[in-house]
């Protein structure tokens, strides 16, 4: 049975190839879909935090319910999600590259993407 897991793994295998600007954007793609995934299933299928028709608003749902109960933990998913669905839209839409927030390069931008994802899954793991 297929697993969002395998989005990230899929990734770091992808992330061997820093030269192929195809395969690092795939990186950031791949990792930000692995923790919409998981975090949709966490905010919306089993607590029901989020609305079911949120799709990528999740983040910004997250951030506002995160301030309105002073939680900073929800309010942490909610940005970096955000920070992170930024990197993706720029890997699937933007020519040529001209940075992604503070990175130089596309295979910078990707193995934080990674970083980033494995942050946000950690976060989510955390939730009561």
């Amino acid at each position: 049975m297929f697993s969002w897991m395998e989005f990230l793994q899929l990734a770091e295998s992808l992330a061997q190839f820093p030269d192929d600007e195809a395969k690092q954007r795939t990186v950031i793609s791949r990792s930000y879909y692995f923790v919409y995934h998981i975090t949709t299933e966490a905010v919306v299928g089993q607590r029901q935090w989020v609305r079911r028709d949120a799709k990528h608003r999740v983040w910004t749902e997250l951030k506002q319910l995160g301030r309105s109960s002073n939680d900073k933990l929800v309010i942490d998913i909610g940005v970096k999600g955000l920070d992170l669905k930024l990197w993706r839209e720029w890997a699937d839409y933007t020519l040529p590259f001209a940075g992604v927030g503070h990175h130089k390069s596309v295979a910078e931008a990707a193995t934080s993407a990674i970083e980033e994802a494995r942050t946000i899954a950690d976060l989510i793991a955390k939730l009561k």
